[in-house]
């Protein structure tokens, strides 16, 4: 697991997340968390030619709901 994270980290991330008192590592582990999270939860019902946009918008709101912002 902090294999996984520690590529994340370095790969860096395409959003860019901030929440007030939160670094740019917390937010890039709890980016990687919300995707992991979103994979791992996903009941296989998010498909076809939307799929991904459907996974980012869930993924938007796991980090919203954990008090980040989009910049």
């Amino acid at each position: 697991m902090r294999a996984i994270i520690l590529i994340l980290l370095l790969a860096g991330c395409s959003d860019h997340w901030t929440k007030l008192g939160a670094t740019q590592r917390q937010g890039d582990v709890d980016s990687y968390l919300c995707q992991y999270e979103n994979k791992t939860f996903s009941d296989g019902s998010v498909i076809g030619p939307h799929g991904d946009l459907a996974q980012e918008e869930m993924i938007r709101r796991c980090m919203k709901a954990r008090g980040y912002r989009l910049d």
